[in-house]
């Protein structure tokens, strides 16, 4: 009788380790957020991570980081050109987020 339920258990463990991996992935990708403008950027941080797009201007940067941190370049999209989220001027897509 043992012999039978291992089949069974086995599915029911790898049923059970998909479903969590399926959960958890879902919550991580809810808790990444796309900004284009600086008042979203606000709204959203703190709650994720946010990509949003910054040039390389000394007081944009020292604005985006009133709500927290660059955490770096999107290595994905690092081609792909962005408009800067404080000035509006082409910018690199970043990976922000704040740190505690």
């Amino acid at each position: 009788m043992s012999e039978n339920l291992i089949p069974i258990i086995g599915e029911i463990l790898n049923n059970y380790d998909r479903e969590l991996y399926e959960e958890a992935w879902k919550n991580f990708n809810g808790k990444i957020f796309d900004c284009e403008r600086l008042n979203e950027l606000k709204n959203f941080a703190g709650r994720g991570i946010v990509k949003i797009g910054l040039c390389n201007n000394e007081k944009c940067v020292e604005e985006v980081e009133k709500c927290g941190s660059v955490l770096g370049v999107n290595e994905n999209n690092k081609n792909e050109r962005k408009k800067c989220i404080v000035c509006g001027k082409k910018a690199t897509e970043v990976v922000f987020g704040k740190t505690y």
